[in-house]
């Protein structure tokens, strides 16, 4: 348990100084929008979820929703950090990761717009922390997967880990006890050596 939490801690700090990096680069971004020289780059441009050209006001609305579904992930996670229930934190985190480096490639993007440098230091802020946090979130799956994954198996098995019966080849071998005589002849298969 104490290897799982040394290497879930810095993982978790890291996420969530990711998140600060993702909140306040998109902030700045949207604060920009009222100027001119945000306007103009960013009408002739498409994002995720929009497949057309839109205003700035609605352009970052899925970066937003994205961040804000990191926090809530690194609630949850702080959460299960607490009651030791990892493993039921990577089905929520899987969808996550996706969301998060698709933000990094729209703010990748910006690199090779004509806009000013403020505004393309913002970006780059956004893309910072877009990437950090798919490395941390990544790294953390990483992480969990391989300390649960035992507890996991035992569980979904009904305790050893072990699969119930006899396999012989990859094929599943019931024993006489489980299916009766007759039945466990028609999956004769030749005796193990």
């Amino acid at each position: 348990m104490a290897a799982k939490q040394a290497a879930f801690w810095p993982l978790f700090f890291l996420l969530a100084c990711a998140w600060i990096l993702l909140l306040s680069g998109v902030a700045a971004l949207q604060q920009n929008c009222n100027s001119s020289n945000a306007s103009n780059p960013l009408l002739g441009a498409g994002t995720v979820a929009y497949l057309s050209p839109v205003t700035c006001s609605k352009f970052f609305r899925f970066t937003w929703w994205i961040t804000w579904y990191l926090f809530a992930i690194l609630i949850v996670l702080a959460a299960f950090a607490a009651t030791r229930a990892f493993h039921t934190f990577r089905r929520a985190s899987a969808p996550l990761l996706v969301l998060l480096m698709d933000t990094a490639n729209t703010y990748f993007y910006f690199n090779g717009l004509d806009i000013d440098g403020t505004l393309k230091a913002r970006a780059r802020v956004t893309l910072a922390g877009a990437i950090i946090a798919c490395v941390a979130l990544g790294a953390l799956l990483l992480v969990i997967g391989i300390f649960d994954e035992a507890q996991g198996v035992a569980a979904r098995r009904g305790g050893t880990g072990e699969p119930k019966g006899e396999t012989y080849g990859g094929v599943f071998q019931p024993t006489e006890a489980q299916t009766g005589a007759a039945e466990a002849a028609t999956y004769a298969y030749p005796a193990r050596a």
